[in-house]
Order: structure tokens, then sequence, then C-alpha cells
């Protein structure tokens, strides 16, 4: 969707799951190339596979990180818990080990202005936003709502 509906030059699409980067290539084959950025992937956990990129150089990075905590699981929809790869639902540290590891590695990437996106769920969209805020790299944070009013 970035690459479509932005206006972008190039688009760095990583994951840890090699799964997930083979569902997505093909998908991303069918883009228009006229009317969408070319979509290169990476494997690689977190911002590591932009560890090459130069400092600042990237106007955006956009993540749906894992941010479930491993004990929250039975309390997910089955839909999601049996479905989705754990690998993408659950992360450590209460759930923020991820954001928190995007957070840092995000800042020296970011050319000034840019910007840092972060999907979390609602019980942790506070606690994501004062992560982001006490880091100190970042202005302008705040907690967007979605499409059905929750915080995210």
């Amino acid at each position: 969707a970035l690459a479509c509906e932005a206006r972008l030059a190039r688009v760095i699409a990583t994951d840890v799951s090699l799964d997930a980067l083979a569902v997505a290539r093909p998908i991303a084959a069918l883009l228009d190339r006229a009317l969408c950025a070319p979509v290169e992937f990476r494997h690689g956990s977190l911002l590591a596979p932009l560890a090459h990129e130069p400092p600042g150089s990237l106007r955006a990075v956009v993540s749906n990180p894992p941010y479930i905590a491993f004990e929250e699981a039975a309390q997910l929809p089955r839909a999601v818990r049996d479905w989705e790869p754990a690998l993408a639902l659950y992360a450590a540290e209460e759930g923020m080990a991820a954001i928190a590891g995007i957070v840092r590695q995000a800042a020296p990437l970011l050319a000034p202005g840019g910007l840092l996106a972060l999907e979390v769920d609602a019980r942790r969209a506070a606690l994501a936003a004062e992560l982001v805020a006490s880091a100190g790299a970042y202005v302008d944070v705040a907690v967007r709502l979605d499409l059905a009013g929750r915080e995210r």
C-alpha cells in the first residue's frame, strides 16, 4: 500500500520471516510500476536489514511489529491466535521489546523531519508514545485512532 499510495522513490520491506517475504514478493510483483514505487525485500530482525543505509537517508520507517505480550495469548480471538504466526504477534517485555528496538534503531536512519509510524494495540499506545518521546530523537509524537476509533 505504501508503495502505491505514498510518493516514494523506493520502498524497502523487511521481515524476520522468510515465509512472510515469500508471500509478499508476488503481491509486489503485481503492482503497477507506473503508479507504484519499486519494492526491495530484505530479510532480518527489526531494522537490521537497513544497517547499511546511510545515516539520515530514510524519509519514513513504518512498522507493524509484534506487540502482544506472551501471557496475553489466551485473550486473543481464535481467528488471530490460530491464524497468525506467533513470530508476528508476540514480543518480550510485555509486548514492548520490538517497539523499543525499532524506536532505538530508526532514529539514526531517519532524515530530519522523517516519519516513524508504529502500529500498536490500544493497551500499549500511550506507553509506546511515552517511549518514543523519551528517546529524545523524535518530535510531534502522537497516538492516532484507527478506523474503529481505537488508539493505535
